[in-house]
């Protein structure tokens, strides 16, 4: 396992230990799956429908799977903080190019998007495969996610400044 990569049993000890101990059908029944797809998803919709695991086992395990998600909306919390202080570096930096290298990311893959939009509709003998579509795709959305939350944070932190 590459190093800094963890299984979901070693970010959730405690969910783990209980599902070891306390669930032991459910942990037959996710041994072979992989870690860090869907896991806990499937973990709680196997706990939902067993009719063998106790009550007071299933509301312990929804108040582990609470604390989890608690956890991770604190991290994104963190993470988001984290953006918006890089972008407010970017912004008092005095390169030309670390204030302008969002925007301009954004009119790059805008104008790579539209491109291939245009010259596939126009029936030209000009194809993408999808799996190069899927990757312009998830690099637009997310530049124009990241470029508009991020100067929508950088101005709330203006103006809670004031």
């Amino acid at each position: 396992m590459a190093e800094g990569k963890k299984t979901w049993k070693e970010k959730h000890p405690k969910l783990a230990t209980f599902i070891d101990e306390k669930l032991p059908k459910v942990k037959d029944l996710i041994a072979g799956i992989l870690p860090d797809k869907g896991v806990l998803g499937i973990i709680k919709n196997l706990v939902d429908k067993d009719p063998d695991i106790r009550p007071e086992d299933k509301l312990e395990f929804t108040k582990l799977m609470n604390d989890f998600e608690l956890e991770q909306q604190r991290l994104e919390l963190k993470a988001s903080e984290e953006a918006t202080k890089r972008h407010q570096a970017d912004m008092l930096s005095d390169s030309w190019l670390s204030k302008n290298i969002r925007p301009l990311t954004l009119i790059f893959l805008t104008l790579a998007v539209t491109t291939v939009a245009i010259i596939d509709s126009a029936s030209l003998q000009f194809n993408v495969d999808a799996d190069w579509k899927e990757v312009f795709q998830w690099a637009w959305m997310a530049t124009l996610s990241f470029y508009f939350i991020g100067r929508e944070a950088s101005k709330m932190m203006k103006a809670s400044k004031k």
